[in-house]
């Protein structure tokens, strides 16, 4: 899988490839450093993920989650 973060607001996120459960502890690693960031708009782009295991999914709902927890949005 690959990650590429583009800082600003919003904060784009642009994965390819796979988040499948070893990938999925990288990707959390990234998204948390987001979460604790003063960012509350996020974009998502998932247009070239290719697969999604449970644990990938489990991760997309946590920020998701917790982006509106904070007052913030994920699209």
């Amino acid at each position: 899988m690959n990650i590429q973060i583009q800082p600003g607001d919003p904060v784009i996120i642009i994965v390819s490839g796979q988040l499948d459960t070893l990938s999925a502890v990288d990707f959390g690693k990234e998204i948390q450093k987001i979460l604790e960031s003063d960012s509350l708009h996020v974009v998502l782009d998932a247009n070239h993920l290719t697969y999604v295991s449970s644990a990938g999914l489990r991760l997309l709902l946590t920020l998701q989650k917790r982006m509106s927890a904070k007052g913030g949005h994920l699209w």
